[in-house]
């Protein structure tokens, strides 16, 4: 968790990165690894959960 955490920081230091985008990421990460203790349809949850964040960031 924490190695997510710092990844999250490392790129909210990059500019060409939106912060909205930055928090659909944060907040996809997080849901894929609260997820990942979890049976597989719930891995299938994240998977949708970060395209949708990257795809939403993409647009910005």
């Amino acid at each position: 968790m924490l190695v997510i955490i710092r990844l999250f920081l490392l790129l909210s230091i990059l500019p060409f990165l939106s912060p909205l985008f930055l928090f659909l990421l944060g907040l996809a990460l997080i849901c894929a690894t609260l997820l990942s203790w979890s049976p597989s349809p719930s891995r299938q949850v994240s998977r949708y959960l970060y395209s949708q964040a990257c795809l939403v960031g993409g647009r910005l």
